[in-house]
């Protein structure tokens, strides 16, 4: 239906060109065929056609994207926050700041909000100051985000707790 606007618009200017040449007389039948075209074309573009069968290959790729929503926002998430510091504070921040929180307070029965200066010294400065509750959200948009060593090593610190 992507089509239809441009119809709707050559009808229009049929019809004008169709009157402008014909006189009122013309005018009052090119008005009057348009009116009717624009309805049928309405109902077509109110109706819902069927759809063509999809091909064992789109079947797959949309069940493989359906059977895994959450993979791939984390996966759109890791690569959005590789891109700059402020795509890796909204996409991907929050998520490692769960799981570490979830696993300190499992493994180290630490609290990451209420005690965060023993949480720092067990995860270390340096991957702290990625999942710091605290610091605002970064604005660059210019500059890298997180390095895929970096969320290695993040993930395997975690790993080992």
């Amino acid at each position: 239906m992507k089509r239809l606007p441009m119809i709707h618009v050559l009808l229009f200017v049929a019809a004008w060109v169709v009157g402008y040449l014909s006189g009122p007389v013309g005018l009052v039948i090119a008005t009057s065929v348009l009116v009717g075209l624009e309805l049928v074309l309405w109902r077509v573009d109110l109706v819902e056609l069927p759809r063509r069968r999809r091909t064992w290959f789109e079947v797959a790729e949309r069940d493989r994207r359906g059977a895994a929503p959450a993979y791939d926002d984390i996966r759109h998430a890791v690569l959005m926050g590789r891109h700059s510091r402020r795509e890796f504070d909204f996409a991907l921040r929050r998520r490692l700041e769960h799981i570490a929180s979830s696993r300190l307070a499992e493994s180290e029965d630490v609290d990451l909000h209420r005690d965060p200066e023993r949480a720092r010294a067990i995860l270390g400065a340096d991957l702290w100051s990625l999942i710091d509750p605290r610091r605002p959200i970064s604005r660059d948009r210019t500059g890298g985000g997180v390095s895929e060593a970096e969320l290695a090593e993040f993930v395997d610190r975690l790993e080992k707790l």
